[in-house]
């Protein structure tokens, strides 16, 4: 049993030092339920048909094996080099952009608040330099 789930009469040292004690410990129950959140929705069935669970299961292991490789190939050297799949997914995919297509270009502008941006960038410019599969 942990002590902060009896211990009611502590003076404030004592508080604050338990408090420090249980802030540099590690925390698996915390780290734990994390993944048990974001795993869970991989047994999610969307319909009652077996046919369509089983192709979004399919689209969610193909976008698990991309974000992957761009995690190896173009992130490589980059804070975002060891992030988890989940992490690249929210920080760099998921981003607000304004795109404007004209005939001969396509034009990304994202908000100058936009924390990865270098990242981005670097991201981009490793992805040209991989040779076409063609």
């Amino acid at each position: 049993m942990l002590p902060h789930r009896f211990v009611r009469s502590l003076t404030a040292v004592e508080t604050r030092r338990i408090a420090e004690l249980f802030r540099s410990a590690p925390q698996p129950r915390v780290r734990r339920r994390a993944n048990t959140i974001r795993l869970s929705s991989l047994d999610r069935t969307s319909t009652h048909l077996m046919r369509s669970n089983q192709i979004r299961l399919w689209f969610s292991s193909v976008a698990y094996v991309l974000v992957n490789v761009l995690r190896r190939v173009a992130l490589a050297g980059t804070k975002m080099a060891r992030a988890q799949c989940g992490t690249i997914r929210l920080n760099l995919l998921k981003i607000g952009a304004l795109i404007r297509v004209t005939v001969r270009k396509v034009w990304v502008a994202l908000a100058e608040s936009y924390p990865w941006v270098g990242v981005l960038r670097a991201a981009w410019r490793d992805l040209a330099l991989v040779p076409a599969l063609a």
